[in-house]
């Protein structure tokens, strides 16, 4: 018996689940093998340690609803399939039922049907401007060209038997579109606003909120500026950070305004932001009612003042309060 067997036996001789006879020879093999003594030893204090952890009896409760569950889905699990229905559904895969052939038809008109319309030339600028007015709600005067194929998904049938000749589904179709418009259009505001919170390209992202920076004059919607204030309080980027503080300078000082402000004075782990944010406060301190200036604001800019770890903050901070205080 060789050196490696003597070890593997070690655990049999434990649950002493050897004959006598290979009882006596491990013994006398234990007698002159330092190494699977030590390795007997060790086995030992194993097995006495798991013997010393005491056993966790399983509560009553749960017991009996462990065993309900199990009753419960012996009584109602589907019974085995017997061997004739095994050999019907067996025998039924391997003929092609005229229904499957066609299917297979129908599936292939729906696929030139899709490509007539959808991949249609860019010659036809009329039926690119229908597909891309319900996505965008562009007028009829912003030039529209395609950009590249149109993408089918989320294909849907609503009555999948070609029996009768006809098929009914719909499809989504995305195509990319090139537009030219003002800067000024609302709704190029809002594509833009689009853009700066959902796509996830940083530069993307950037470049629509810098092309939003440029218009001076404030859309009427809401939604732009909310869009605005969304990016400044919590785009990972601080670039975009930046422009988006850039373009609410255009925006009336409201509540809602003040409070991005705060945030940036408080959260923003960008210096040149709060440097910015402190110097919107300066500047609206003249323009704004005194109520703009409540005990929220002085009490981040006292802050501010004291603990900010730019030293322009400090002071920047400690002037507008003095000139608030006046």
């Amino acid at each position: 018996m060789n050196h490696d067997h003597y070890k593997e036996s070690l655990q049999l001789l434990l649950y002493d689940e050897l004959t006598v006879e290979e009882k006596n020879d491990i013994e006398q093999h234990l007698q002159k093998c330092p190494e699977c003594r030590k390795e007997l030893e060790q086995l030992q204090k194993f097995h006495t340690t798991l013997s010393s952890q005491k056993f966790i009896e399983p509560d009553s409760q749960l017991l009996r609803e462990a065993r309900q569950e199990l009753r419960y889905s012996l009584k109602h699990s589907p019974p085995r399939e017997s061997l004739w229905d095994w050999l019907q559904s067996a025998l039924s895969s391997i003929f092609i039922q005229y229904k499957v052939a066609l299917g297979g038809v129908a599936t292939l008109t729906m696929g030139f049907i899709i490509g007539y319309v959808v991949f249609s030339p860019p010659n036809q600028p009329q039926k690119m401007e229908e597909l891309a007015s319900p996505n965008l709600s562009l007028s009829s005067r912003f030039p529209l060209s395609a950009q590249g194929d149109a993408k089918v998904n989320n294909i849907r049938f609503y009555d999948s038997d070609v029996s009768d000749g006809e098929i009914d589904f719909s499809f989504d179709a995305v195509t990319p579109v090139r537009m030219k418009a003002d800067i000024k259009d609302d709704r190029v505001q809002k594509i833009l606003a689009h853009a700066l919170l959902n796509e996830q390209n940083p530069g993307v992202r950037l470049r629509s909120v810098s092309a939003m920076a440029l218009e001076h004059t404030p859309p009427a919607d809401d939604e732009i500026k909310d869009a605005l204030i969304t990016a400044l309080t919590t785009d990972e980027n601080p670039g975009v950070r930046r422009e988006a503080l850039r373009a609410l300078q255009k925006f009336s000082f409201d509540d809602k305004l003040k409070q991005a402000l705060l945030h940036v004075l408080n959260y923003d782990s960008n210096s040149a932001l709060r440097i910015e944010a402190v110097n919107y406060f300066a500047s609206t301190k003249s323009k704004s009612s005194p109520a703009i200036f409540d005990d929220a604001v002085r009490k981040v800019l006292h802050e501010k003042m004291q603990s900010d770890n730019n030293n322009y903050i400090r002071l920047r901070a400690r002037a507008v309060l003095q000139e608030v205080n006046r």
